[in-house]
């Protein structure tokens, strides 16, 4: 036979002093290597793409002062082509300079 001898209500007032600490302990290591894991994928990604970058800038830059010669040196020779024209057309060298000016 049961008999009830008293009633009791308990109070339970959850604390987070310390949780700081206790997440940091625990969740310290594996979140560290997963931020490095993450970080050096990342400026892997970033060092790839800045190297396809300079390469292509390299190129472009590359092929630019190629056609500045090769353009350079075609006005050049038809000055020089012009110049011994008007030289063979019996012009003197201050009629020639004068005609080019």
């Amino acid at each position: 036979m049961a008999v009830e001898l008293a009633t009791a209500y308990i109070s339970l007032v959850p604390s987070a002093k310390g949780i700081a600490t206790k997440l940091a302990e625990e969740l310290g290591a594996p979140a560290e290597k997963a931020g490095k894991s993450a970080g050096g994928r990342v400026s892997g990604a970033i060092g790839k793409v800045l190297k396809r970058g300079v390469v292509a800038v390299g190129a472009a830059a590359g092929a630019a002062l190629g056609t500045a010669l090769f353009k350079g040196w075609q006005r050049l020779t038809a000055i020089e082509e012009a110049q011994a024209k008007l030289e063979g057309l019996g012009h003197s060298a201050k009629g020639i300079r004068t005609i080019m000016d």
